[in-house]
């Protein structure tokens, strides 16, 4: 579904709901008005999408509407941040496979960090419509967040890079990319600073999300970082903000 520069596959399927393909009217303050087509369908579990790279920014959720399922062309697609905090007041790790957030004692994804397209479009959906979770629009796509939970990659915490070896007191902190795709877990995310880093990027049998354009401070990310090359030779790689020569 195409909405306003953002492209996301809702991923929603089985349960009640048809794989088909619906055309749907956004009308939103988030989003351009106007027709959209939504296409529901099963792309098992090597097509799920994780969002842990986009953590603390607006994001599209699409979920069914009110009038749903009488009106099966009933979506509504909404902006929400991605947090993995739970704030005094406001949504509670919005995005995050598994019950609540880490720490409050319910069950997690086995207390692995992952957060998901699916699991974000339930979240949402949940806080939008009155019945929560017990709703049976938000009951409907929980489907794929069960499958989610155990197929994801992890958020595991970050890493950071930066060819002054200095990040701005963050760690873990190396000079070289590579060092750190060596360094790192099943499924790290690697901040770059923005800069060219003269190295062939080779990948490890995980899957981890390179990620470019990150100030020096590591505060804002809005530039890109360049690479000579990268060979995945094994494991699955996310890019963002990366160049690649």
């Amino acid at each position: 579904m195409e909405i306003a520069g953002y492209s996301t596959n809702s991923q929603i399927s089985l349960g009640g709901l048809s794989a088909d393909t619906y055309f749907i009217q956004v009308s939103s303050s988030d989003f351009r008005s106007g027709q959209y087509t939504l296409v529901i369908r099963d792309i098992g579990t090597a097509k799920i999408e994780t969002i842990c790279h986009k953590m603390g920014e607006l994001f599209p959720a699409v979920f069914p509407g009110e009038n749903w399922p009488d009106d099966p062309n009933h979506w509504i697609a909404k902006m929400e941040k991605i947090t993995d905090t739970a704030p005094e007041n406001g949504p509670r790790c919005v995005g995050r496979c598994g019950k609540g957030c880490p720490g409050d004692g319910f069950p997690s994804c086995d207390n692995v960090y992952r957060y998901t397209q699916d699991c974000f479009n339930h979240d949402v959906c949940a806080g939008h419509h009155i019945k929560g979770i017990w709703s049976r629009q938000c009951t409907e796509i929980f489907v794929e967040c069960t499958t989610d939970c155990n197929k994801s990659i992890s958020c595991a915490g970050p890493q950071y890079v930066n060819s002054s070896g200095i990040c701005a007191g963050k760690t873990p902190c190396t000079l070289k990319v590579q060092s750190a795709i060596d360094a790192g877990g099943d499924g790290s995310t690697i901040r770059l600073s923005t800069g060219i880093y003269s190295e062939h990027l080779t990948t490890t049998p995980k899957t981890m999300i390179l990620w470019g354009g990150w100030d020096e401070s590591f505060s804002t990310n809005s530039s890109t970082s360049t690479v000579n090359s990268l060979t995945i030779t094994d494991g699955k790689i996310i890019v963002d903000n990366l160049v690649i020569q």
